[in-house]
């Protein structure tokens, strides 16, 4: 009966359910990239580009809330991986040192040679680089179910007094002006 009430009010006031909306996204996204940190053990600012609060309009009452998962957090961001901490990583059956490198274009991370790499030599005779490749973090496993629960919760718990605060601000607002 409250949700029927709050669609009817929100048709009513659509710029006021689009900040509602907004505020709940945003709100939302903070507490799963907080969550999902706590879950992973790495602190939350390396999570602010991969968990995003996609904002609405009046026009399209639409928020939502994304967690990026398909790059993953490079292990060279990571506060305390150091060529000593990161270790010497397994590929296949030899081991791979890992090591910071700085590239032409001036990022700086962790990398480890690919398995199995070798010099090669071009046609002008001169030796190739050997090929690398930067380990990174996968967030896929964990982040869905924190995002469902924070979502939910969020939309149950805080949308509708939201909501409800930035009505009865309108209506106050509009009681002042016909004065």
């Amino acid at each position: 009966r409250v949700v029927r009430q709050l669609n009817k009010l929100a048709k009513d006031f659509p710029q006021d359910a689009a900040r509602a909306l907004n505020k709940t996204a945003t709100r939302a996204g903070s507490r799963v990239r907080r969550q999902l940190a706590k879950s992973i053990g790495l602190p939350a600012k390396l999570l602010k580009t991969k968990v995003k609060a996609f904002k609405t309009n009046p026009q399209r009452l639409k928020a939502s809330v994304w967690i990026g998962t398909r790059s993953g957090i490079p292990l060279g961001k990571v506060p305390g991986a150091s060529v000593s901490l990161s270790g010497v990583l397994k590929a296949g059956r030899t081991r791979t040192q890992a090591f910071r490198a700085t590239m032409p274009n001036g990022y700086t991370s962790l990398f480890v040679r690919k398995p199995g790499s070798k010099h090669r030599t071009r046609s002008d005779g001169q030796r190739t680089q050997l090929p690398i490749e930067e380990p990174r973090i996968r967030l896929d496993y964990k982040g869905r179910p924190i995002l469902d629960k924070e979502t939910r919760k969020q939309m149950t718990e805080f949308y509708p007094k939201e909501l409800q605060r930035l009505i009865k601000r309108t209506i106050d607002r509009r009681a002042k002006r016909s004065r």
